[in-house]
C-alpha cells in the first residue's frame, strides 16, 4: 500500500494546498478589483509565500489560469 517514504510528505502536501488556495484567493481578489492580468502578475501579494521559489515561477502562471477561469475563457 501507500507508505510515507514517498517524495512528498503529508505536511508538504498540506503546505502546497494552502499555498495554492492563497494564490487562487489573491488572483480572484485582483480580478474582482478589475486589475488587468499583466498588472496582477506584477502586483500580486503572496504574503507568507512570497519567499517561495514556486511563487515567482508558478505565481504568474497560476494568476493567468485563474483569470482565464474567472472570465470563462477556459473550455
Amino acid at each position: 500500500g501507500f507508505t510515507e517514504s514517498g517524495p512528498v510528505s503529508k505536511e508538504e502536501l498540506r503546505a502546497y494546498h494552502r499555498a495554492l488556495a492563497a494564490v487562487i484567493a489573491e488572483a480572484t481578489r485582483l480580478y474582482k478589483a478589475g486589475v488587468p492580468v499583466d498588472e496582477a502578475v506584477k502586483q500580486a501579494n503572496w504574503g507568507e509565500y512570497a519567499s517561495w521559489t514556486l511563487a515567482s515561477s508558478q505565481g504568474p502562471i497560476a494568476i493567468r489560469k485563474v483569470y482565464e477561469e474567472l472570465s470563462g475563457k477556459l473550455e
